[in-house]
């Protein structure tokens, strides 16, 4: 099995799932697995676009192997980073008046 086919199966296998569950029922389908799935907010519909990506768990030559704990760990303290960079704005401006 290709690289491409694979990645294809892993996306497809997700998405069969995902039709199971009943947000996903009123989707509409924006591009190739991606989809528009509807909510009401303030009473007026609003979309959230879900984009569906393959990862590997293998290293190739130009991809380090996909480790959803990693990079998990890596979202967290750039959260953080970003966080404290608002709190010393958000200070420096109250400091200023």
């Amino acid at each position: 099995m290709t690289a491409f086919e694979k990645n294809l199966k892993i996306k497809s296998n997700i998405l069969d799932q995902m039709r199971e569950c009943e947000f996903f029922k009123d989707s509409i389908q924006v591009d190739d697995f991606q989809f528009a799935i509807p909510t009401t907010v303030d009473g007026e519909t609003r979309y959230c676009v879900v984009a569906l990506v393959a990862k590997s768990n293998k290293a190739t030559k130009t991809t380090a192997a996909f480790d959803p704990v990693e990079v998990h760990e890596e979202y967290l303290e750039e959260a953080k980073r970003k966080l404290a960079e608002k709190l010393a704005k958000s200070a420096k401006k109250s400091a200023k008046k």
